[in-house]
């Protein structure tokens, strides 16, 4: 309540209609993480920092646990910000130094546009998509990372990616000194052999998902880019993808059949693939 209270009165301050910006701070505030606004151009219309703030204040990747709940672990924290400070940072040299946009512009739209992905928002105040090929596939690798456990981000979300790391490193100088007690760890805590066998099992079964999503896509008649990146953009919940499915466009050319499998997608993701998929085992249903 006390973010919406907020974005309210700076849209009071600023004298712009009133309607087109009522739309994105709904979804950005009430359902915190949405597919696809009502108006996607509401946002881009949006041209100064003063509007377009409020908007996706509500959809960052820890907003949800700093108001409601536990504020994240420190080291999944500090991950996020040094995934959006170095994204912002390259984006916006590489923007600056090959004459997109001025300093002040590239800053601006290379941090909402980083936001708005990596916590699965939604929202675009610049194509992205046809930026130069770093810029898009920075989106697409953060669109899979998400925002912070336990926020409404999509995504496989930070701290697992972090597990899989630390476990990573474990295995290794576990070859290293075959006869030591290494244990894989988050900060000051250890992680127990039954949560890292359930995160690999959903790393393995997202990126199976993912594959199989991406082949249908293809099969379907849609370009390699934009196959992967539909399917990449529905079961991480981001909405917008990249080719002609980009943020300057929509899903309308994709054929109906392939809806219905994205359709899917957005609920396995939305569901985080286990909670779906446990209903298609006839164990479930004997019990």
């Amino acid at each position: 309540r006390s973010g919406s209270s907020y974005r309210i009165r700076v849209y009071q301050l600023s004298d712009v209609p009133w309607f087109p910006f009522v739309r994105p701070l709904c979804h950005a505030s009430i359902l915190c993480v949405c597919i696809v606004a009502s108006s996607a151009g509401a946002v881009r219309e949006a041209r100064s920092m003063l509007l377009q703030w409020p908007v996706h204040g509500g959809t960052t990747g820890i907003e949800v646990l700093v108001v409601w709940g536990p504020f994240p672990p420190p080291s999944e924290f500090r991950m996020f910000l040094i995934l959006v400070i170095s994204a912002v940072v390259v984006l916006s040299v590489m923007l600056m130094y090959l004459e997109v946009y001025q300093a002040s512009e590239a800053v601006r739209y290379s941090l909402f546009n980083i936001m708005a992905v990596i916590t699965t928002t939604g929202y675009a105040t610049a194509d992205y998509n046809a930026w130069p090929v770093l810029a898009p596939m920075t989106m697409l690798v953060l669109m899979f990372w998400g925002g912070c456990s336990g926020s409404t981000a999509g995504g496989m979300k930070i701290l697992r990616i972090m597990m899989i790391v630390k476990q990573s490193q474990t295995e290794l100088t576990r070859l290293l000194h075959p006869s030591g007690i290494v244990r894989a760890k988050i900060g000051n805590r250890t992680i127990s052999s039954e949560v890292m066998q359930a995160v690999w099992a959903f790393a393995g079964l997202y990126l199976v998902t993912f594959i199989v999503i991406s082949i249908i896509m293809a099969a379907y008649g849609l370009e390699l880019e934009t196959a992967f990146s539909a399917a990449g953009a529905t079961l991480t919940g981001l909405g917008p993808g990249l080719g002609d499915v980009g943020p300057a466009s929509n899903y309308a050319s994709v054929p109906q059949g392939a809806k219905l499998v994205l359709c899917l997608s957005m609920l396995l993701g939305r569901l985080e693939l286990l909670t779906l998929l446990v209903l298609l085992m006839p164990a479930f249903w004997r019990k």
